[in-house]
C-alpha cells in the first residue's frame, strides 16, 4: 500500500538515497501525527527496496486504516474449504497420531520378519547335521602301527 513514512535518528542518512517515486519496504512503528498515521522508522535497516519498483499508484488514499478486523476476513479463519476448520492443533495432533501408528506397524512387522528369518537358519543348520552311526559296545584297541603292537 502507499502511506506516509517519516525517518528519524539513524535512518536519516538514507534520505538522500531515496527519490519520491521510489518503491520501499519500511519497516517500523506507526503513530498518529498532526495530519494523519506514519510510519516512523528509526533503524537504517528498517528501510529496503520493494520487490516491484514499478508499483501502480493507489487512485484513492487507504481508508480506515485503525479498523479492526473482522472475524470472517481476519488471517486465523482462512481455510482451504467452507466449514468449519478443525484447527493447526487438532491437524498437527493427528499427523503426530497417524506417524507414530506407521512407525508401529514397521517396527512390528519388522521383529516378524527377523523371527522367521532367524527361525528358517536354525531350521536349515538343523537339517545340515549328519547323524553319526552308533558304534558298537566292543572294546577297541589303542594300538596304531606295526611298532606299537603289544607295547604297552
Amino acid at each position: 500500500t502507499t502511506g506516509r513514512i517519516v525517518l528519524r535518528g539513524g535512518a536519516l542518512d538514507l534520505l538522500p538515497l531515496l527519490e519520491p517515486d521510489d518503491a520501499i519496504n519500511a519497516t517500523g512503528r506507526v503513530e498518529a501525527l498532526d495530519d494523519g498515521l506514519a510510519v516512523i522508522v528509526d533503524d537504517p535497516g528498517g528501510i529496503s527496496q520493494a520487490g516491484d519498483p514499478q508499483a501502480p499508484d493507489l487512485a484513492q488514499p487507504v481508508a480506515n486504516v485503525g479498523a479492526t478486523l473482522d472475524a470472517a476476513t481476519s488471517p486465523t479463519a482462512a481455510a482451504l474449504a467452507t466449514g468449519p476448520s478443525l484447527g493447526a492443533g487438532a491437524v498437527g495432533l493427528a499427523t503426530l497420531s497417524l506417524l507414530s501408528g506407521a512407525s508401529l506397524v514397521i517396527t512390528l512387522l519388522r521383529r516378524w520378519y527377523l523371527r522367521r528369518r532367524l527361525a528358517d537358519r536354525i531350521a536349515a543348520r538343523l537339517a545340515g547335521l549328519e547323524t553319526r552311526p552308533t558304534q558298537s559296545a566292543a572294546p577297541r584297541s589303542t594300538e596304531r602301527g606295526r611298532g606299537t603292537i603289544h607295547s604297552a
